[in-house]
Formats: C-alpha cells, sequence, structure tokens
C-alpha cells in the first residue's frame, strides 16, 4: 500500500530505523522520477548521531512522517475510496507536474490496497463526469479535475 512521497531534502524513515536496528526494510520503493540519492554508509551513523543538526534533521522527518502515515489511517479508515483515488491522482499531478499519468489501474490498486475492478469502476464513473479521459496504460485529467 501506498504510504508516502519523498522530496528533495528528505528520508524514508523506515530507512533510518532499519539502519539504527541493522534490520533489513520490507518496503517497496519507487523512484518515479529520475532520483539522486545519498548513501550514508552505517558505519557513519554512531558520529552522525552526535551531531545537533543531524539531530533535528532525524525529529523533523520522524515528526513529518508521522503526520502523514496519521494521514493514511485517517484516509483508509474514514474515506470513501472514491476520494482516496481522487486525492491520489492529485498527489501524482503534483509530484510529476503532469496532468497525464502512466499508470495501471492495478498498480492503483496495490497503491491504495483495493481490486483492480473497484479502481477500473471508480475512474469510468470519473471519465463519464468529464474528470479524466481513459486511455491504455495513461490516464489524463481534464481542467474539471484540476477545478474539482
Amino acid at each position: 500500500m501506498f504510504l508516502y512521497y519523498l522530496n528533495e531534502g528528505q528520508t524514508c524513515a523506515m530507512a533510518l530505523s532499519c539502519c539504527g536496528t541493522s534490520q533489513v526494510s520490507t518496503l517497496h520503493i519507487v523512484a518515479e522520477i529520475p532520483t539522486q540519492i545519498l548513501a550514508v554508509p552505517i558505519v557513519f551513523l554512531d558520529d552522525l548521531s552526535k551531531n545537533q543538526d543531524w539531530k533535528i534533521f532525524i525529529a523533523q522527518n520522524y515528526s513529518f512522517r508521522f503526520q502523514e502515515l496519521l494521514e493514511v489511517i485517517d484516509n483508509i479508515a474514514f474515506q470513501k475510496m472514491d476520494s482516496r483515488l481522487a486525492k491520489y491522482l492529485h498527489a501524482k499531478v503534483e509530484l510529476l507536474n503532469t496532468t497525464s499519468l502512466s499508470l495501471t489501474h492495478q498498480t492503483i490498486a496495490l497503491e491504495l490496497g483495493t481490486s483492480r475492478e473497484v479502481v477500473s469502476r471508480l475512474l469510468k464513473q470519473m471519465e463519464k463526469q468529464g474528470l479524466v479521459a481513459l486511455h491504455r496504460n495513461r490516464i489524463e485529467l481534464t481542467d474539471r479535475f484540476e477545478h474539482n
């Protein structure tokens, strides 16, 4: 299930947690755009943990990610799937800076924790409302979607 996006200057809280406990992460991470990462060898973590700027960075990161996860839980528990799908599409548009998304219904379903059939049905409804245009492995968001 999709948890959150990472942007420039951010880090994954799970990766930090795994490094600190010498565990292997069970998360699946996907780079949506060309990405450069900074990999800090684990042997430097003890020294970094003594640095005040690093401590602040880590604390802020954990706080931000925790808030995001609470929002994900709230969405799962209290939001209808059509609303979750619209938020998901809007987040993709913002991240990729395009209204043409190369996505399969199956990919969306996996990231939202639902079935492909549910996603397909909801996207068809959005298409009938003029919010999206559906193509093979591509979803085009219309101006009506942006203003909705």
